[in-house]
């Protein structure tokens, strides 16, 4: 009670201090106020100048521009509605109240003020501005059409307080269908964070603890690229008044490599262009090619803020990206395009305007790709993904679901439009779905620490990468699409890869279901004594202290990193994969025996050793990633046809420390194969020590 009475004093006390202040302290105090982008206060003060000067009509202006861009779409109609008419005074405050009115949500309301408005205008550019009148009339038609037929099926959710915070909670980067990495300015300063689901639990967010030390004072806007070897992230000096990272931005990359994430590196001067800037990236991988999707208001868009995207050579070490293009007229309006995120799977791109026809500031849109930056009409993706204020970083994760960033107002969790926060959504699941488990074939157990990828297969049998993601309990989800010819397959280090393809051609069936086994990668080196003669039988009793009574080889296990201490990882007990798997673990595998017998090893004089570079679905000798082997040997093919895959091998050598001298080398020279390992063959027989 005490403390009670001592907060009503005080409230008490800061009313009689404002009425008691002139209207010139008001006003210098706004001003103040809004040098330091305090625009809430500001807003009060200005608009306290002038209910005390009442003539100072320019107060309530800035009063109203100041309650806009905290997005208090209510106090900003209030305050433009006694100057909406002033049009040669102020910049358009009959136009900007309207908008305020259709953010509020008073579509019929907004409407007949659209028309009230453009009746009365007559300001030099009215035909500009009748056509932009024209579009937001035809956006509260379409939000009074569409909120009578809105999809009740779509289901939306306000993440938790562990995640949302008072701040701007924006640019969701789901890792897994339970991680998610955004970007939160909860601190004052802009960072990354990490929160995983358990259940219907989302964990407090944190930031991850590897990531590389970053010295600017807001970064995020974050996005991985389909291998999730490289991490394309925004940097900024400046956040807009909604906490944005908009303006004053350049994009970095880091890179994972075997000790982690690489210092962050700055794209090229085509990239970040000096006096523009550079913000948003997205990464998708199509023809061998890295394309990277960004905003930039540089010289050479349509408007404002504009999409933009430049691509480079997959085989390249080098971030060595091309010359920008924009993605033209069809994509990009007169006013502002954002948060690009490109669906591999459907082959279009979602994005946000407020340059387009739409129900609220911010909407998303759906342009579908028909060939070298070509576009089909947009497409106003509708309610409920869009609603009367700004949506935006729509990012699908699943087949049925994702998440995106708005400042809407949901329910008794955010009752303001104040600031940006993170809403997960789930769709009907009536598309086509592939489904499964992953298995280990040693233990026929689930796994929990594996990677899933889908290819779509071209008639010719080339395979291109929709999507690669983890599977934290060992299940795994696509959706798809009909008329494709598709491959499923898993992978983890330390194991061969293996999958299934179907096709949904000619096929009326929704569900495609099918486990998948795959099983550890044979590479424990057999000893071969120097001085031993060929063919000699060489029985070796059990270790003192290191009895196997189990039937397996005593080898190293693979060590797990847990994401607690890793940037990248989206489980306790999960770490980053390549879709080619790595095979220089040396992993426990059973043989035939069940007790500690002597083991029998057979040592050759046909000897040889080959470095397996990797395995594949198609070899072709003249892509540009085999030119640095080809300088260190010869290479050769194995067919898996068990699996459909085929061994890239490169030989012959005599020893293995010569094999490993050369991979060594080798790697110095690109990392491209990096999980290469070193394989022993006995008179033209790959030797696998665990083969029963």
């Amino acid at each position: 009670m005490k403390s009670l009475l001592v907060l009503i004093f005080c409230l008490g006390m800061t009313t009689v201090h404002a009425q008691k202040m002139s209207w010139r302290k008001h006003a210098k105090l706004a001003k103040k106020q809004f040098e330091e982008s305090n625009f809430q206060d500001a807003a009060i003060n200005f608009e306290a100048a002038w209910q005390k000067k009442p003539k100072k009509k320019e107060y309530l202006y800035q009063a109203a521009e100041c309650y806009s861009k905290v997005k208090d779409y209510q106090k900003a109609a209030e305050c433009y509605e006694p100057i909406k008419e002033e049009n040669k005074e102020f910049i358009l405050p009959g136009l900007k109240h309207c908008r305020m009115l259709k953010m509020n949500g008073q579509y019929d309301e907004a409407s007949r003020a659209f028309v009230y408005f453009i009746n009365g205008y007559e300001g030099a550019d009215k035909d500009v501005v009748a056509t932009i009148v024209q579009d937001e009339i035809r956006g509260c038609e379409l939000a009074i059409s569409m909120l009578e037929k809105e999809n009740s099926n779509i289901t939306f959710e306000h993440l938790s307080s562990n995640v949302n915070s008072k701040a701007a909670d924006f640019a969701p980067v789901p890792f897994s269908d339970d991680v998610l990495y955004y970007t939160s300015n909860m601190v004052g300063e802009t960072k990354m964070y990490l929160s995983q689901r358990n259940g219907d639990v989302w964990s407090r967010s944190r930031v991850p603890k590897n990531f590389p030390e970053i010295f600017a004072p807001h970064y995020g806007n974050g996005a991985f690229s389909p291998d999730n070897n490289r991490f394309f992230y925004t940097q900024c000096d400046q956040i807009d008044a909604s906490g944005r990272m908009v303006f004053g931005c350049e994009i970095f990359v880091t890179q994972r490599d075997e000790s982690g994430w690489s210092a962050p590196k700055r794209l090229n001067k085509g990239i970040n262009k000096t006096g523009a800037t550079a913000t948003q990236p997205f990464v998708v991988h199509q023809n061998n090619q890295e394309i990277l999707y960004f905003v930039s208001d540089r010289s050479g868009g349509q408007g404002g803020l504009d999409i933009w995207f430049s691509s480079r050579d997959l085989a390249s070490k080098k971030m060595n990206f091309e010359r920008p293009r924009n993605c033209g007229k069809i994509i990009n309006s007169i006013a502002d395009e954002m948060t690009p995120y490109f669906d591999l799977l459907e082959n279009t791109m979602y994005f946000s305007s407020n340059g387009k026809v739409n129900i609220g500031g911010f909407d998303v849109f759906k342009s579908k790709n028909t060939g070298d930056n070509e576009w089909a009409k947009s497409k106003n993706i509708g309610l409920p993904y869009n609603s009367n204020a700004d949506d935006y970083y729509f990012r699908k994760y699943s087949a049925s679901g994702g998440y995106l960033a708005s400042n809407r107002k949901f329910g008794l969790e955010k009752t303001t439009y104040g600031h940006d926060d993170i809403f997960g959504f789930s769709t009907p699941t009536e598309r086509m779905m592939a489904s499964g488990k992953v298995m280990d074939k040693k233990t026929n157990q689930l796994m929990q620490d594996v990677w899933v990828a889908i290819y779509e297969v071209s008639p010719g049998g080339s395979a291109k990468l929709l999507e690669n993601k983890a599977a934290t309990n060992g299940a795994y989800e696509f959706g798809l699409l009909s008329g494709k010819n598709y491959r499923v397959e898993a992978h983890r280090d330390g194991y061969e890869p293996d999958g299934w393809e179907f096709s949904t051609m000619e096929n009326s069936q929704m569900t495609f279901e099918k486990d998948i086994t795959i099983g550890e990668v044979s590479t424990v080196p057999v000893y071969t004594p120097p001085s031993m003669p060929a063919t000699t039988i060489i029985e070796t009793q059990p270790t003192a202290g290191n009895t196997n009574t189990n039937g397996t080889f005593n080898n190293p296990q693979p060590t797990v990193i847990e994401e607690s201490e890793t940037f990248g990882s989206d489980s306790g007990s999960i770490t980053i994969n390549n879709p080619v798997p790595n095979s220089n673990i040396n992993n426990n595998t059973s043989t035939s025996s069940t007790t500690s017998t002597p083991t029998v090893t057979i040592v050759e004089s046909s000897v040889v050793y080959k470095i397996q570079l990797m395995a594949v679905r198609n070899f072709n000798s003249n892509e540009s990633r085999y030119r640095i082997p080809k300088n260190y040997g010869t290479l050769e093919t194995e067919y898996l046809g068990g699996r459909n895959l085929t061994r890239v091998l490169l030989s012959n050598f005599p020893t293995k420390a010569e094999a490993q001298r050369v991979l060594n080398a080798m790697n110095s020279e690109s990392r491209t194969f990096k999980s290469a390992v070193v394989v022993r063959y006995e008179n033209g027989v790959r030797i696998d020590p665990w083969a029963k």
